[in-house]
């Protein structure tokens, strides 16, 4: 039985202890789960080599002419709106062929590479999620992360959304960048050399909850512990998505969409320093109805609820869109 990461965020010396023992592993002769594809076939399955040489694609440098657009747009918004909560297409108006340019890029997001950027935009000034992607959730429109629940790196992981955008008001004085990683390539390459450990991925798993009212990190001792075929395919997926990731080229002012179903998420260890130095950024929970895609029968519910707004619901969306230190987001949610 050979050796588990056992942490949160492995080490370079879990790293290589995985890949020695991969490459000294016998051939499995076990398949993959009954109904799932022996590989997913879609350029949406990237390798690190792979979605570099496609920097073109999932990168778009807005022009002079399109800030000027976007900032006389915004200020439009503020004169005759002023509420966030009105904005959409339609309130947040664009010239017809800059809407339609950005309405394209939802293409990419869902079909070619899973995630895209958006560079040129003056912090504070504007955001045009809504003409990219033009359904975000209702309950909490924005999600900050201001600062973060901690500084340490973040491995691997999603969000149980559609479409997770961020848009960086402040980068960290050190570090503190996304980094993405195709989670179709990870699904292929223990298709490919570990079978084994989809059906561990696969099976009934025991998974702890907390009050409202305490220390998440505890587990029930009444629970039982995680099986090592568990702990073990939770290491090949960290692992396998390691190798092939991409450390994000962002920078204030920078929107990122990622499709969460298609793309984990991790996010680099940072320094912040003085005020205007501090990691700050904004998080919407986004949508295509147009692009998107049928879910789990087990997600639909959450996804409904995310996605649409409640009769008679009128619980205020909060928008924190300033810095406001020592304003931390919940743990579980912050990416």
């Amino acid at each position: 039985m050979g050796d588990v990461c056992g942490s949160y965020y492995p080490s370079e010396i879990d790293t290589q202890r995985f890949w020695v023992e991969r490459d000294s592993r016998a051939q499995e002769t076990i398949g993959v789960p009954e109904g799932f594809p022996h590989k997913l076939d879609s350029t949406l399955a990237w390798t690190r080599d792979d979605i570099h040489s496609r920097g073109r694609e999932w990168r778009t440098e807005l022009s002079v002419e399109d800030v000027a657009v976007i900032e006389a747009a915004a200020n439009a918004f503020q004169d005759e709106f002023g509420d966030l909560s009105q904005i959409s297409p339609t309130t947040f108006k664009l010239p017809v062929e800059l809407s339609d340019r950005l309405r394209q890029l939802s293409d990419n997001i869902y079909k070619r590479n899973g995630f895209q950027i958006i560079s040129g935009l003056v912090p504070s000034k504007a955001d045009l999620s809504g003409h990219v992607i033009n359904v975000r959730t209702r309950d909490n429109a924005l999600g900050t992360i201001a600062p973060a629940f901690s500084d340490s790196p973040l491995s691997f992981h999603t969000d149980h959304c559609e479409v997770l955008s961020f848009y960086y008001r402040s980068m960290p004085a050190t570090n503190g960048r996304t980094v993405l990683s195709s989670s179709w390539q990870v699904y292929n390459e223990l298709a490919a050399t570990r079978p084994d450990l989809l059906h561990a991925l696969t099976e009934p798993w025991v998974l702890d909850s907390y009050p409202i009212l305490g220390w998440q990190r505890k587990r029930n001792p009444e629970l039982p512990s995680p099986t090592h075929a568990q702990l073990e395919a939770l290491d090949a997926v960290q692992f396998i998505a390691q190798k092939n990731a991409i450390t994000l080229p962002v920078t204030d002012g920078d929107i990122t969409f990622i499709n969460d179903m298609s793309v984990f998420h991790a996010r680099e260890g940072f320094q912040d320093g003085h005020a205007d130095t501090a990691r700050h950024l904004l998080k919407m929970y986004l949508r295509d109805p147009v692009q998107q895609w049928e879910v789990p029968d087990s997600v639909q519910e959450s996804f409904s609820l995310r996605y649409t707004r409640r009769p008679n619901d009128l619980t205020p969306e909060i928008w924190d869109i300033e810095h406001v230190p020592g304003l931390e987001e919940l743990s579980f949610v912050n990416g």
